[in-house]
């Protein structure tokens, strides 16, 4: 696993891109811009960190706020 810690500079994880290594974590830039510090496991594996967060964001369903109004309860 260390061999392949040690080769992910430049790499894409999906909207992450490795931009170098600090104190023992992976500089990534998101494409949304947003700057990040992340553990290289995190990056390779099959479920892991894909993004900075913002896809979670975009995914979740808009909604009116009044959900917990009386009306509707």
């Amino acid at each position: 696993m260390r061999g392949k810690l040690n080769n992910l500079f430049g790499k894409r994880f999906g909207k992450l891109t490795v931009t170098g290594r600090i104190t023992g974590r992976w500089a990534v830039l998101c494409d949304c811009g947003k700057r990040r510090l992340v553990i290289g496991q995190d990056l390779l594996r099959k479920c892991g960190n894909k993004s900075c967060g913002c896809m979670k964001r975009e995914g979740r369903p808009k909604t009116h706020g009044m959900t917990d109004a009386l009306e509707y309860k």
